[in-house]
């Protein structure tokens, strides 16, 4: 009977050595250290745990080793930008941002962050961080071009007439622009790797005379200068009224625009700005002496 009860106690001890080994080995770490236990995360993560005397872990006797469980796989960073133009026409979305804002199409500006790295943990490998930026599409030269035609003043028309005040039926009137209104203008637009510069003309000038009458000159018209026969008619730029009345003689100038940088150019539609002038037509009375 004390051979059976001893044999027993030894045969539970060795069952109890078996079952606790394991769990003791997690809670003090003891293969690779820093995991609380078998459900902690690192555990999760791909790590290959050898048993001694169980079958099928490294140790034991007559078992075949485990295959190792691969690292998890590279965890993506993904895009947190919104592109402020998506869905819309972009040279002209692009071209109606204050030029303040250009710069904020780089990555780390606040209109686009970075992606931020994410934060790393036991068997797991993180992509590095990426520039949310690269999920937008790069800015055409020609929308840059839009940009830089956003900051150019184009100048209305300054009208000038001879005669100036009072202008006589039957008589030549001669019409030109005045210098301040004419004149090409060009400015430069950037955004991260590229430049463009962009650069307005004055091509063409519309007279609306106010009587039925419309007058196109392909330039600025030609100022009357003293010494020049009243009579005669401006060679680029005039109209003869029939009647007399109270009109208003409006002229819209018509801008060419055209754009370069980036290895490469262009035109843009023209661009058309107007202003206005009242005048006086008066008739002449014959004196009989």
């Amino acid at each position: 009977m004390l051979t059976r009860r001893l044999g027993l106690t030894v045969t539970m001890v060795a069952v109890v050595l078996v079952v606790l080994t394991p769990s003791a080995a997690f809670a003090g770490g003891g293969f690779g250290g820093g995991f609380a236990g078998p459900d902690s995360a690192g555990a999760a993560a791909g790590i290959t745990i050898h048993i001694p005397g169980i079958p099928g872990h490294a140790g034991s006797a007559g078992g075949s080793a485990a295959p190792p469980v691969p690292p998890a796989a590279a965890v993506p960073a993904a895009a947190v930008s919104v592109d402020p133009c998506a869905g819309m026409d972009r040279g002209q979305c692009l071209a109606s941002l204050p030029p303040a804002n250009l710069t904020m199409l780089a990555c780390g500006g606040p209109a686009f962050p970075c992606q931020p790295a994410a934060p790393a943990g036991p068997g797991v490998a993180v992509a590095p961080a990426v520039p949310a930026v690269a999920a937008v599409p790069a800015i055409p030269p020609r929308d840059v071009a839009l940009m830089a035609v956003k900051q150019i003043t184009v100048p209305s028309p300054v009208i000038r007439t001879s005669p100036t005040r009072e202008l006589i039926v039957g008589f030549p009137t001669w019409m030109w622009l005045d210098s301040s209104s004419l004149g090409s203008r060009s400015t430069t637009a950037s955004v991260p790797g590229v430049s463009v510069t962009a650069t307005v003309t004055p091509v063409e000038a519309s007279w609306d005379m106010g009587d039925g009458s419309a007058v196109t000159c392909a330039g600025s018209g030609t100022p009357y200068t003293r010494g020049v026969d009243p009579l005669a008619s401006s060679p680029t730029c005039g109209h003869t009224y029939t009647h007399p009345g109270e009109l208003t003689i409006t002229v819209r100038t018509r801008w060419a625009v055209s754009w370069s940088g980036a290895g490469t150019g262009g035109t843009l539609p023209d661009i058309t700005v107007a202003a206005s002038r009242p005048i006086r037509v008066i008739e002449l009375q014959a004196v009989n002496t």
